[in-house]
């Protein structure tokens, strides 16, 4: 019977204890997370632009996402400031095309920090390999 008790009261602790993080809870620790959209880029015939989403003030960009439509993405990487992200579109095509920027953005609430992304800075030498591909 004491061997039961002590198993009721230890499964009973654990169900406490895990409840914030089953919920995705109330912990002390929490990230707010947002998504933001950039505007729509132009991209005439064989060239690359860039298109750009912007992170709200004091939110780090963790994730981008191209809208790319009848485009090649180039490059997609954090802004150089990491507060948004980037992607250079390229336009293969006879015919001018848009295409649009998406970000994830977090922030670390109460105690929880987030840091910035690092990338690799090779944006410029993609877009001179997409140009150099095309005929």
């Amino acid at each position: 019977m004491k061997r039961l008790a002590v198993v009721v009261v230890c499964g009973a602790a654990a169900v406490v204890a895990m409840s914030p993080f089953a919920e995705g809870g109330p912990g002390p620790h929490q990230l707010r997370v947002v998504e933001r959209l950039g505007p729509d880029v132009s991209v005439p015939p064989g060239d690359v632009r860039s298109a750009v989403a912007r992170c709200p003030r004091g939110y780090v960009a963790v994730g981008g996402m191209e809208f790319l439509g009848a485009l090649d993405e180039v490059s997609s990487a954090t802004t150089s400031r990491r507060n948004g992200w980037v992607v250079d579109l390229g336009n293969p095509n006879t015919t001018t095309f848009t295409g649009s920027a998406g970000v994830e953005c977090v922030r670390g609430r109460r105690g929880l920090r987030v840091r910035k992304a690092t990338t690799s800075g090779q944006r410029r030498q993609a877009i001179r390999d997409w140009k150099a591909s095309i005929p």
